[in-house]
């Protein structure tokens, strides 16, 4: 009899180590920094985006100085996601443009970004979306 109860007590012991290492283990793994749903779906949303601007027009539009279809993009981009469009001259790093969604301000802490290129006007050009939830 002596045997089986401190063969019981020492498994039970060991048992309720390994339950206090998964308890402290468990809280570290749950806060890595995997990005969740909403971040993935705002990253792929903010590339995507970026090519419909450039292939409809609204990016050489904008250059040109009419924003409003660009900015009339962005307005109709849903709640919860932000984006700031910006381009740049790629020979005067001057920036020549930027557009940002309605309502959206604050800093996020994640940001998605793309990035392009557009030749108008006898100059090239940077493009830049930055998206985040909001």
């Amino acid at each position: 009899m002596g045997r089986g109860f401190i063969f019981t007590v020492d498994s039970l012991i060991a048992f309720g180590l390994a339950l206090a290492v998964l308890g402290l283990v468990i809280p570290f793994y749950d806060t890595t920094n995997m990005p969740n749903h909403e971040q993935l779906h705002v990253q792929r949303y903010t590339a995507d985006l970026l090519a419909v601007m450039q292939k409809t027009g609204q990016v050489r539009q904008a250059i040109a100085g009419d924003d409003a279809p660009l900015a009339g993009t962005l307005a109709k981009t849903g709640t919860g996601k932000c984006f700031v469009f910006k381009a740049v001259n790629a020979t005067t790093s001057a920036i020549v443009i930027t557009v940002q969604k309605p309502g959206c301000g604050g800093k996020p802490m994640t940001v998605s970004s793309a990035a392009s290129n557009e030749y108008y006007d006898g100059g090239f050009y940077r493009l830049e979306l930055m998206g985040w939830v909001e």
